[in-house]
């Protein structure tokens, strides 16, 4: 989102026979060193994510393909396997009753795509304050929040949007990489 390097970056290598080697991570230039890979002509460079980061691709049979390929014979060296990370967004929930304004803790709120429904994220609370609930890291888009109230507050209904106008017109959730909204 920035162009800038990433550190703390973890790297991995996929479809190496008859094994890859252990992952690495990015050093603060955004470099990282893969030793023993095993030549092949389709080897893939992939990172799983971070705390913060989305992953570069998914691991089902349909995107492993996006992974970055690249070739290795016996005695390579490359050092031009590269790609971009995108940051994730985060969202901040707090869930209040209506009625009363207290905090509704253990409700389940979920953070849905408005152009894919598949792509939703589940809210956790803190162990510190549970009636706070982070929700990320999301891709950048739109998005609707959906609050379920949950066991220990059987007496309220589910809802499928945001309340506050002023911050999300229409009930929709603008998710934006590297910010978290409140």
């Amino acid at each position: 989102d920035r162009g800038s390097p990433v550190a703390g970056a973890e790297v991995q290598i996929t479809r190496c026979r008859p094994a890859c080697p252990p992952h690495a991570f990015t050093d603060d230039a955004g470099r990282y060193r893969i030793r023993a890979i095993p030549p092949g002509s389709d080897l893939r460079a992939f990172t799983p994510g971070g705390p913060s980061l989305l992953p570069q691709w998914y691991r089902d049979a349909e995107t492993v393909f996006t992974a970055t390929p690249f070739a290795l014979g016996s005695g390579d060296v490359r050092a031009d396997v590269d790609f971009e990370l995108t940051r994730g967004g985060f969202a901040d929930v707090r869930v209040l009753a209506a009625d009363t304004g207290a905090p509704l803790v253990g409700a389940i709120v979920t953070l849905v795509s408005r152009t894919d429904l598949y792509n939703r994220h589940l809210g956790y609370g803190s162990p510190q304050d549970p009636s706070n609930q982070r929700i990320g890291p999301a891709a950048p888009g739109d998005y609707v929040l959906s609050v379920r109230p949950g066991t220990s507050n059987p007496g309220y209904l589910p809802v499928a949007a945001y309340t506050d106008p002023a911050l999300a017109p229409d009930g929709v959730v603008a998710m934006v990489g590297g910010q978290t909204r409140d």
